[in-house]
């Protein structure tokens, strides 16, 4: 019986080791996925092109001569054809720029990694070609075949995060970009529950905004702006303005009501206390949170916010009073004209809104958001919203920080929460939706938690990406078995290979 028992072992030994030396040559699928822009039988449209790494292992673009030609005959600088927002960087530009001090022809210049290649384009029916691998960049004006070609070897593959012109109509009409990108990262990402108002303030003009820092950090002095009309309020709806600065400890701010010309009522406008525990953990005890509330700057704007029942029966108008008595540099505010907002739950809020995307920091305290932002094949769907952890406070306080009791989001280290640059948003450490931040900005929706106000319980960001439209374009997938036997590949991507 014992040299049976000896025999399967050895037996069972010998297809382990077997089994075990085929694994490495067994045949594995390798998928790359083709981003192409415009779609077929669509008009170039701009729009938001996330690619998962940034650079594809291969870019390329075609630009009409006649789009050159209309893009020359504008006033001042055109961009025809742009994979990064805001300028080339590491991207890929094709644009035109007056000829400086005097009235010859827009130069037409392909600027791409970092790198400006001018090039010479006749007025005819031709076509500037560009294409980027990892062996360089070549440039061509007329057919690659038979035309010169500008060649710069080594230059890597321009990152892509958009496909966009300043062109429309017919003069952007068969303008293309096509990325080739390998298919490696497959997944989607995870899933919360609130209340919030979208109020943005009245005031990007300028024209209903006030602050005592103008003067300087000593000045000291008061305000009262102009009345307001004062709807009456609906269910569901509140009076708000946005601060920033302080509102109390040596500044105050107070909400006065009228009815006609008389003022029938005032009341103070009151910041909710912060809970003390979660991020106030970073305190070790409340005199030293006193401290760094005095500490904190609080430059930022936040909405804060009057209850119905707090208005004063008959008033029909309202204006703010604001003053400022301390001459610290921390000692100023700044304050908002009046204006109504509607408090809707969040998830009423975000419906519709498209994919919403929850940092994976937090994603186990906040579940149950909704359908979300898929990253497959290379390409990464652009979301709706993202919703974040929250920030802590300015800890200018010395010592070891601690973490009181509180949920998930509350224990999270400040460098994983900082928003475009977190590690979902953030570049430098190669987040999915970088191209959120260089598509465009993030602008924060107010909100607060219905049962406890003034606590951080995280932020909602809402991509503002102006003429930009989401995930015009079309992907196609291929597959490929590759046996094991052939190695694995080398980790190349868009020209940049790793050092063994």
């Amino acid at each position: 019986m014992r040299l049976v028992v000896v025999l399967a072992a050895l037996l069972s030994g010998v297809v382990a080791v077997v089994l075990a030396a085929m694994v490495p040559a067994a045949a594995v699928e390798s998928s790359t996925s083709t981003v192409s822009w415009p779609p077929a039988g669509a008009a170039p449209e701009p729009t938001t092109l996330l690619l998962v790494p940034y650079r594809p292992a291969t870019l390329d673009a075609a630009v009409p001569c006649r789009a050159i030609t209309a893009a020359r005959g504008r006033s001042g600088a055109t961009t025809i054809l742009a994979t990064v927002l805001g300028g080339p960087a590491e991207g890929l530009s094709v644009r035109t720029t007056p000829t400086e001090g005097g009235p010859g022809e827009p130069t037409v210049d392909v600027l791409a990694s970092g790198r400006r290649i001018p090039v010479d384009v006749p007025d005819e029916d031709c076509a500037l070609t560009i294409r980027a691998d990892a062996a360089g960049m070549r440039v061509t004006v007329g057919d690659p075949a038979g035309s010169p070609t500008v060649t710069v070897p080594g230059l890597a593959v321009p990152e892509v995060f958009a496909a966009t012109t300043d062109l429309a109509g017919d003069d952007a009409s068969g303008l293309s970009l096509e990325a080739r990108t390998p298919a490696w990262f497959d997944n989607a990402p995870t899933a919360q529950k609130s209340g919030g108002t979208d109020g943005k303030p009245d005031t990007r003009d300028g024209r209903f905004t006030w602050g005592s820092r103008a003067a300087g950090d000593g000045s000291v002095g008061s305000l009262t702006t102009g009345w307001f009309g004062l709807p009456a309020l609906r269910p569901g709806q509140e009076l708000a303005t946005s601060v920033a600065g302080r509102t109390s400890d040596g500044t105050s701010l107070t909400w006065q009501f009228g009815d006609g010309d008389r003022v029938v009522g005032s009341r103070p406008v009151v910041e909710t206390p912060e809970p003390d525990r979660g991020y106030r953990g970073y305190a070790a005890d409340p005199d030293q949170a006193r401290l760094q509330d005095r500490a904190n700057p609080q430059v930022g704007w936040r909405t804060l916010t009057l209850e119905p029942s707090a208005v004063p029966d008959g008033a029909d108008r309202v204006r703010l009073v604001a003053v400022d008595d301390r001459t610290d540099e921390n000692g100023w505010i700044a304050l908002t004209g009046p204006r109504v907002v509607d408090v809707v739950p969040l998830g009423r809020w975000l419906a519709g809104r498209g994919p919403v995307l929850v940092d994976w920091a937090i994603a186990f305290a906040w579940p149950c958001t909704g359908p979300l932002p898929r990253v497959d094949g290379g390409v990464a769907q652009t979301p709706g919203a993202f919703i974040t952890a929250p920030t802590g406070p300015a800890d200018l306080i010395p010592g070891e920080r601690t973490a009181a009791v509180g949920p998930i989001g509350d224990l999270l280290p400040q460098r994983w929460t900082q928003g475009a640059d977190g590690l979902t948003l953030g570049q430098d450490s190669g987040g999915s939706f970088a191209g959120l931040s260089a598509d465009g900005d993030l602008r924060e929706l107010d909100t607060r938690l219905s049962s406890e106000p003034g606590r951080r319980w995280g932020r909602v960001l809402v991509p503002e990406l102006d003429d930009l439209a989401a995930d015009r374009y079309a992907v196609a997938r291929t597959t490929a078995t590759v046996p094991g036997t052939a190695g694995d590949p080398p980790p190349d991507v868009g020209g940049l290979v790793s050092a063994p």
